[in-house]
């Protein structure tokens, strides 16, 4: 009975503000309501059997706040509250995170952490700022590459996954805006920039011009180019990861200039450099069509390669606020455009309770000894309806296209 009430509530909140909205916003309205229907509370989301502190809570919660921070108050205290239900949650009055341990170093770890920045304003808890201090504290420690880059968790030594730039980079780049200055925050910054070039410059395949999802230091690895320790394939979620955490990070930063430069493969250009170089290779990779991107970006001609749900609205996030920031020119709001009108056509539905549900998000990948990184692994995993990793990006490139029609 409490369940379908507070689904009335939410609806009827909803209901209040849709005939002054527009296409656009009614379907992020309706994607929102649709997952707090499905998940009562917010620990729930991703359907863990017992409330954690992840990085898929963290990705859908924060689209919702940056959807939430453009509507009115009554709308934005409804979603704060839902989001901060997991952060009190999942947070304990002397500033634990439930079950988190540093000593794993998992940057995944470090993604719900800029829910932070936002709920601590918002609910004015010390404990926020002390969970904070603790993700900042794991940064520190971070084991490293001999060339200084991030190790992924303690358990994949020597390794750089692209997934950990999203998870890491903007957070760190924005803790240091909010509680650093001078030397501190300038070093904090450089320190953002060089993962990301590092990165680029160790996972970037000239025969595709994509990166490929890992790189091994020590070319040890079972899934390891013996001679570059690249993986073998530019996963397409990998290449979003990566590209949302760019996008993001120059919108913090607020500067078309870096320290850093991509210097190996022969360009001398910074960090809007890498940006537009690799979106444009997307935008050569959508389909004409569908607007969708394929599982395995290296290889979309091959058999049984599909159109996957959350490559497909990251990239679209990033075209248009890659337009909004100034570093992409107007055709990637096209190209945007295409993208969300085909995830709506053809690859999402209403079911008959009225909730929106998203097909053909791979539910996972990784690389490790049983899980080689070949084009047969990531096309063989499973697919599943109405996973963060494909809802979150929705929700954030639906909302970068409302901030367009409203411009």
């Amino acid at each position: 009975m409490k369940r379908l009430l507070f689904v009335i509530v939410l609806a009827t909140c909803c209901l209040q503000q849709a005939f002054a909205q527009s296409k656009t916003e009614k379907l992020i309205h309706k994607i929102i309501v649709s997952e707090m229907s499905r998940h009562k509370e917010a620990w729930m989301i991703d359907a863990p059997k017992q409330p954690k502190w992840n990085y898929t809570q963290g990705l859908e919660l924060k689209a919702m706040l940056d959807y939430a921070d453009t509507q009115d108050e009554a709308y934005r205290n409804m979603i704060y509250s839902y989001a901060e239900g997991y952060t009190d949650k999942l947070i304990g009055e002397n500033g634990v995170i439930y079950k988190y341990k540093m000593a794993d170093f998992k940057l995944d770890a470090i993604n719900s952490g800029k829910l932070l920045f936002r709920i601590n304003e918002y609910a004015n808890k010390p404990k926020y700022k002390m969970a904070l201090d603790t993700l900042r504290r794991q940064l520190e420690l971070q084991p490293r590459t001999q060339d200084g880059g991030f190790w992924h968790k303690t358990i994949y030594p020597e390794q750089m996954w692209l997934d950990g730039l999203y998870m890491s980079a903007p957070f760190y780049a924005e803790y240091a805006q909010w509680y650093e200055a001078g030397e501190k925050q300038a070093m904090s910054m450089d320190d953002v920039e060089h993962q990301f070039c590092l990165i680029y410059n160790r996972t970037y395949c000239k025969k595709c011009n994509l990166l490929h999802h890992a790189w091994d230091a020590d070319s040890v690895q079972s899934w390891a180019s013996k001679k570059t320790g690249r993986s073998e394939h530019a996963w397409g979620r990998a290449e979003g990861w990566y590209l949302m955490a760019l996008v993001d990070y120059l919108e913090i930063f607020q500067n078309k200039s870096s320290k850093y430069f991509a210097q190996e493969q022969g360009v001398v250009d910074s960090l809007a450099y890498i940006l537009q170089s690799l979106c444009s290779r997307m935008l050569e990779l959508q389909d004409p069509e569908k607007g969708a991107w394929k599982q395995v970006l290296d290889c979309p001609d091959k058999p049984d390669n599909y159109y996957e749900m959350s490559v497909t609205p990251m990239t679209a996030y990033v075209f248009l606020k890659g337009v909004r920031l100034g570093y992409l020119d107007e055709a990637y709001v096209k190209a945007a455009k295409l993208a969300l009108d085909g995830i709506e056509k053809y690859f999402c539905y209403e079911d008959d309770y009225g909730n929106v549900n998203l097909r053909d998000v791979c539910a996972v990948a990784g690389l490790s000894d049983d899980r080689n990184g070949s084009y047969e692994y990531y096309i063989g995993e499973k697919r599943v309806e109405n996973d963060p990793k494909g809802i979150g990006p929705w929700i954030m490139a639906l909302t970068e296209l409302s901030k367009l029609e409203h411009k």
